[in-house]
């Protein structure tokens, strides 16, 4: 496995945790990292998240230590998904209408 090589980073923005993956151009795990982060349910039922603080910190985080555990690689490309059904409300300044 060329650890100096290009590679391929993927970033999985799940419900409860994020997760980072680097693989080599054959597509051979190089490192990954997972990042949990929680979520609030009030008294009605209703779940929220603070994107900012959660999802970015943690995003952030678990990037910067599947980086660091791949080596000497160059990512030529990035892949990226998403919550299924995860909706941000934002307003004109691009800020959440609400956070728990």
């Amino acid at each position: 496995m060329d650890r100096t090589g290009l590679a391929v980073l993927g970033i999985d923005l799940g419900t409860s945790s994020v997760k980072a993956a680097v693989f080599d151009a054959s597509g051979g795990l190089l490192s990954s990292s997972v990042r949990p982060y929680g979520i609030r349910v009030d008294s009605s039922g209703m779940a929220e998240q603070d994107p900012p603080r959660d999802w970015v910190r943690a995003s952030i985080d678990a990037v910067r230590d599947a980086l660091d555990g791949a080596g000497n690689v160059r990512v030529r490309a990035i892949g990226l998904t998403g919550q299924w059904s995860g909706t941000v409300p934002v307003d004109s300044n691009t800020e959440p209408l609400a956070t728990p």
